[in-house]
């Protein structure tokens, strides 16, 4: 298996990206509870709900988004979190 120190992530919302780049940890929780995907994690998708969404870059730096709705979606390496709308908190 080929470990990566990072994976791409994506914040999509209807018209266009609003954020692209390089991360190494993506953290929130779901109905479940807390999460935390790094890179090579399994595929995995679910709803996420007014619920921070941080993710930490490859320089150690974290930034929080936050979406009223959302929908996270990991697949190869590659995360996608597609929102409603474009205002973040």
């Amino acid at each position: 298996m080929n470990t990566s120190e990072s994976m791409w992530f994506t914040i999509q919302a209807s018209a266009a990206p609003i954020w692209e780049g390089q991360v190494t940890a993506i953290e929130s929780e779901n109905r479940e509870g807390p999460f935390t995907i790094l890179p090579d994690h399994a595929n995995f998708m679910t709803p996420i709900s007014a619920v921070p969404v941080v993710v930490t870059l490859p320089d150690g730096n974290q930034t929080t988004y936050e979406y009223e709705q959302a929908v996270l979606f990991l697949q190869n390496n590659h995360a996608k979190l597609y929102v409603h709308s474009e205002e973040t908190t």
